[in-house]
């Protein structure tokens, strides 16, 4: 890792002479030596790991998966159609799953098979003819297909339709909102609306770049929930309206809040401060000839994907998102003021913003 000097001392003495022993009541067992490991819980401990088990990438690009990591959660994915299905899920699947065995051995580590899943994501007619429910590994373990996986707190089922995850959050919004309910006559305006702002805008903003191209009965239940959250904050009873209220507030609603998410993302993609994959997803077109200002244009395929998931892909969406938006916006450079400006102007004029980026193709 080219680790050298201090930095590299720092490194061996937190790693040796590490033992540990068990108390049971005012007992201890004998020391015993640590050769591997780091103290759980510890800050250094993410960092360590993610040292230790970088060589777990090489293993899925071997056999042509495409790795994704988070601290010890990881992922491969693989594109293939239904015809291919045999090939993909008889045998490189479990041939993949075998080499991260013998690689979680060698690296003292073990994989826990309750906890490793196998999801088909895809439209309802690509399921129809997916003939298989699951697959066996070469140690004979049978794994079922899953239906639905929780990642980075995201329920994604295999149809990717957020219904289950949306369902999730709704029922966990209503939860916090009936406590925060129940003591809000003791407190104050300001601070239900900060209460309100950390338990569930917070939760409905989480991820929601994932929203675009949803559906408008779930966009439609998120809204229910920011709606609840408003009658809170101002004593109304159920049926009031709140959109004076919003206004107040100054709060985006549901449909331009995820908007916002997404330009704020194409942002710092255009900027080099987002992960490298989706930096390198978006090219530039051309600068607008009809300005003497800097304004990046992006180049977008023409062709419009047969499926509704094609118009969920970020290379998809996202130029058609950042080309809509008006000339100002896009000369500005510093993030804090463009955020700014954003919100202001999806508060003022979204459903014209949302005509524009739907003229050739429905995305929002």
């Amino acid at each position: 890792m080219n680790v050298k000097g201090i930095a590299l001392q720092w490194f061996q003495s937190y790693f040796l002479n590490r033992t540990q022993r068990v108390k049971i009541d005012d007992s201890f067992s004998p020391p015993h030596a640590l050769d591997v490991g780091v103290p759980q819980g510890s800050i250094l401990g993410p960092v360590l790991y993610n040292i230790y088990s970088r060589s777990i990438i090489p293993v899925f690009k071997q056999h042509g998966f495409g790795p994704l990591g988070f601290a010890d959660d990881n992922e491969g994915s693989y594109t293939f159609t239904h015809y291919f299905q045999n090939e993909v899920l008889l045998e490189k699947v479990p041939n993949l799953l075998s080499s991260l065995q013998n690689w979680a051995v060698v690296h003292n580590l073990k994989i826990n098979p309750p906890k490793t899943n196998v999801i088909i994501f895809g439209s309802p007619s690509f399921h129809q003819n997916i003939n298989l429910i699951g697959i066996f590994t070469h140690d004979n373990l049978c794994l079922r297909f899953s239906e639905s996986i929780k990642h980075l707190g995201v329920h994604l089922d295999n149809l990717l339709n957020l219904q289950l995850h949306v369902n999730s959050l709704v029922s966990s919004c209503y939860f916090v909102l009936r406590h925060i309910s129940s003591i809000r006559k003791f407190i104050t305006q300001d601070n239900c609306i900060q209460l309100v702002i950390s338990y569930i805008t917070s939760k409905l903003d989480y991820c929601n770049a994932l929203f675009i191209g949803m559906s408008k009965c779930l966009i439609s239940k998120l809204q229910k929930v920011q709606n609840a959250a408003v009658r809170v904050i101002f004593n109304k009873k159920k049926y009031q309206s709140v959109s004076d209220d919003l206004i107040h507030l100054h709060w985006l609603k549901i449909e331009s809040r995820i908007a916002f998410k997404a330009v704020l993302l194409i942002f710092k993609c255009l900027a080099g401060t987002s992960p490298n994959f989706l930096i390198n997803s978006l090219t530039i077109k051309s600068f607008d000839p009809l300005s003497t200002h800097y304004r990046k244009l992006l180049e977008h395929n023409h062709d419009s994907p047969m499926s509704v998931l094609g118009h969920k892909a970020f290379t998809f969406y996202a130029p058609r998102l950042w080309n809509a938006l008006p000339r100002y916006l896009s000369y500005i450079l510093d993030i804090n003021l463009f955020k700014t400006s954003l919100k202001t102007y999806l508060f003022t004029d979204f459903h014209d913003y949302k005509s524009r980026v739907n003229r050739l193709v429905k995305i929002l």
